[in-house]
């Protein structure tokens, strides 16, 4: 949607091939374990979110804990993806670490991470909030835009993020 230009993923899809490849986003490189129950995330350093917070290991499990097992009340469609992911554990700032009970293809683990609406946000967000995010309107992102002003169903200002991690972009 039109807050896809303000958040990013661990990976995404390569739009530059018809979105046939991952490539990484917040993450800059992983591995997977030889026997496919553990997939380790290096993330990139120096990311910061739209509130001047530096985006850290701990962002990404919280994110994906409330993917993984929604709050009470809170239905994420989506979780059903990561059904087979057992634990998440933030192994130091930058690292990110989820193990599966038991191995999954690749393709689709890789894919579920690749979900354009896995976007990560703040851990502080997540705790604020109760790890329900419906009734906020506007919460810090990392991605290339920041939101300035937003206006139910008729105006939604964005900028640049003059600290976008992706100089490219």
């Amino acid at each position: 949607g039109a807050a896809a230009c303000m958040y990013d993923n661990l990976v995404r899809r390569d739009p530059n091939d018809g979105a046939r490849t991952i490539i990484p986003d917040l993450a800059h490189s992983w591995e997977i374990a030889p026997d496919g129950l553990t997939y380790t995330f290096h993330l990139r350093q120096g990311v910061q979110f739209h509130d001047g917070a530096e985006l850290t290991s701990e962002d990404v499990k919280a994110t994906y804990d409330r993917i993984v097992r929604p709050p009470s009340g809170i239905s994420i469609p989506r979780s059903v993806l990561f059904r087979a992911v057992s634990e998440i554990n933030a192994r130091d700032k930058y690292t990110v670490e989820f193990k599966l009970s038991e191995p999954r293809p690749i393709s689709f683990i890789m894919s579920a991470f690749a979900s354009g609406w896995n976007v990560i946000v703040r851990k502080k967000t997540l705790e604020d909030n109760n790890y329900n995010l419906r009734r906020v309107a506007i919460y810090p992102g990392t991605g290339p835009f920041r939101s300035v002003r937003r206006s139910d169903g008729e105006v939604w200002v964005m900028e640049r993020n003059p600290k976008y991690w992706n100089k490219g972009l």
